[in-house]
């Protein structure tokens, strides 16, 4: 990641683009860690064990490592001056 990682917009846009994770699953996971970011810092058994969330979206979680499309989806935001 470059510039954006400090940027808790593109861990939220980033939980929508990661596969079994939805709007619900994105709202546990952000009401438990308080934050997007702190999600994708989150060790694998403390996703794991919350309800809803399970071993293989945990996993899924872990594994995500293409920020592009949620910078793309930045850039995109900033031409067109669309705010969050």
């Amino acid at each position: 990641m470059n510039a954006f990682c400090n940027n808790d917009l593109i861990y939220q846009l980033s939980l929508s683009f990661i596969p079994q994770i939805g709007s619900v699953q994105a709202r546990i996971l952000i009401d438990h860690f308080g934050d997007a970011k702190a999600i994708f810092k989150a060790k694998k058994d403390a996703l794991d064990r919350l309800e809803g969330i399970g071993t293989v979206r945990a996993s899924s979680i872990k594994s995500f490592n293409d920020f592009t499309k949620a910078e793309n989806e930045i850039r995109f935001m900033e031409k067109y001056k669309i705010t969050p």
